[in-house]
């Protein structure tokens, strides 16, 4: 995630720049000043603030993000599929060197402005055929974390994975205004990082169990003798649309899943004013890319204070004395209260008239960071314990079939949630670059008629919509999570071997405790009548 976010403001400023040397190399080539450094000429930032130059970066960045998650929507499940048949760190690798082969695209373009125009800067997103993209980095990541975790660690396991995203995302916002002085310089360092990256994946162990793919169900149904290797495309296809069709007839049995699987796509466009913050508070507060970074640091710090010290301390008080909560309750609580915090915060930035007011909104926005991985340990609850209640009524007790389900049933949700953040990100994100355009367009036609564009109160309220829009969507989640409603009891039912008794026949040991206390997790978490709780 530092080579990620390390590069996203020097990214930006070297597209504003070149949309800046395209504009006044019609108008003003006076203004244009050769460099002997790269890029190899220079214009003074203030130039590039024109609502017009603006506009064409918002229009950019629009198209981008689509096409960015139109790769993700149309490969995430095809590679969720490859990370659970040939390993993770497979995926992982490749979706490394699809971001890398991006940014390079990127870069390419930006600085060789006599070899391609500005626009071609949009087929970066074809790169990320190779992996997937960043969110299957995300995906991939949350998979061999939950992988090596149980119901009780699992949320702390998840915490302790965002505070180490947010580690790399401070580290690298915090450090890009430094290094941009020297314009090269971030993206040589944010290539460093990625390959540091790719070879502690490559040196890492698989972190799926060995039996999974031998227990899949997949694998030993009647029917099933030809190879996979040999199938016809048609064929596979039939297979994955089957398997598609039998996912989506099991979330219809399970409402609060269901709920969940929505949420989660909607927290996801927050990150859309992750980066939408720099060219903001650029704009409209005037100030310069590499100061405006620093709110992306206020971001990154207090999200890793929370996934460090915070959340972790909140998950102990809620699951210990006095309350005794079962965890995925505390982590329902904890996800209402982010996206409040999300809604809240995105509405006070939006209308705040200065920086002062703006950076206390900020900072409540950034307090909503865990909302996702809070949302994504209550999905995987939910499906772990399906998927293990679902094999335990067709396996004799104590030969930890359900077990070995788990994390392919894992996979597949996040796999699924992918596609849904990508069909989401897709709608939502160019919206909200439109909508930045739409303020510039407005507040220029403002300033150009000297106050004739409009009157100054919906001025302000167009300069904030694209936050507006982030905050419909975070209320709509809200409301969503008010109405989800966890059929569990206040004291968690996995408190230890009593909790489900000694897991049936025990002939596996530890692997027949899982399968008692998968068995007693089952009828409260699915909500069963008469077991329902609160």
């Amino acid at each position: 995630m530092f080579a990620y976010y390390h590069a996203m403001a020097p990214k930006l400023k070297l597209l504003e720049l070149a949309i800046c040397r395209s504009f006044y190399e019609a108008r003003d080539p006076t203004a244009i000043v050769a460099v002997p450094t790269w890029p190899g000429f220079h214009i003074d930032e203030d130039r590039c603030k024109q609502s017009s130059i603006q506009q064409h970066l918002s229009n950019l960045r629009s198209w981008g993000v689509f096409f960015d998650g139109l790769c993700t929507l149309l490969l995430s499940i095809p590679y969720g599929a490859l990370a659970d048949r040939h390993g993770r760190k497979l995926v992982y690798m490749c979706s490394l060197l699809g971001l890398v082969l991006s940014n390079a695209w990127f870069v390419l373009v930006c600085s060789h402005f006599e070899l391609f125009p500005v626009a071609a800067v949009l087929f970066s997103s074809a790169f990320l055929t190779i992996g997937g993209g960043s969110w299957v980095v995300v995906a991939i990541s949350s998979t061999m974390a939950t992988d090596v975790a149980d119901e009780q660690t699992r949320s702390t396991v998840l915490y302790w994975l965002l505070s180490v995203y947010y580690l790399g995302y401070v580290a690298g916002t915090g450090l890009a205004p430094m290094t941009m002085q020297t314009a090269w310089l971030p993206f040589f360092l944010a290539l460093l990082s990625a390959s540091v990256a790719a070879i502690i994946a490559a040196l890492m162990p698989h972190t799926q169990p060995p039996s999974q793919t031998a227990h899949d169900p997949g694998h030993d149904r009647p029917g099933r003798a030809m190879p996979h290797e040999h199938q016809t495309f048609w064929r596979k296809l039939s297979t994955l649309v089957h398997t598609c069709s039998q996912h989506i007839s099991r979330l219809k049995s399970h409402p609060q899943l269901v709920l969940i699987f929505l949420v989660i796509p909607l927290i996801s466009t927050r990150g859309t004013l992750s980066e939408l913050v720099l060219p903001y508070v650029s704009k409209r507060y005037s100030w310069p890319l590499s100061r405006a970074g620093a709110m992306d640091a206020i971001n990154g710090a207090v999200s890793l204070l929370l996934g460090i010290f915070v959340l972790p301390c909140i998950m102990r008080t809620l699951t210990g004395p006095p309350y005794h909560l079962a965890a995925v309750r505390a982590d329902a609580y904890v996800a209402r209260y982010s996206v409040g915090a999300l809604c809240v915060g995105a509405v006070v930035v939006g209308l705040a008239p200065n920086v002062g007011i703006m950076i206390p909104g900020w900072i409540i926005f950034s307090t909503g960071a865990c909302a996702r991985m809070s949302a994504l340990a209550v999905a995987t609850a939910l499906v772990v314990v399906a998927t293990t209640s679902t094999s335990t009524t067709t396996t004799a007790p104590g030969r930890g079939r359900g077990r070995a389900r788990g994390p392919s049933a894992v996979a597949r949700l996040n796999a699924g949630l992918v596609a849904a953040e990508a069909l989401v990100d897709m709608a939502v994100s160019p919206l909200v670059w439109r909508a930045w355009s739409v303020a510039l367009s407005t507040a220029g036609e403002r300033s150009s008629s000297g106050g004739g564009g409009g009157p100054r109160w919906l001025v302000v309220l167009l300069m904030g919509l694209p936050w507006f829009v982030v905050a419909a969507a975070m209320a709509v989640a809200e409301a969503l999570l008010l109405v989800l409603v966890l059929p569990l009891p206040l004291s968690p039912p996995f408190g230890g071997v009593a909790a489900g008794g000694d897991g049936g026949d025990g002939g596996d040991g530890g692997e027949g405790e899982g399968d008692g206390v998968a068995a007693a997790e089952a009828e409260p978490l699915l909500g069963r009548e008469g077991q329902g709780g609160k």
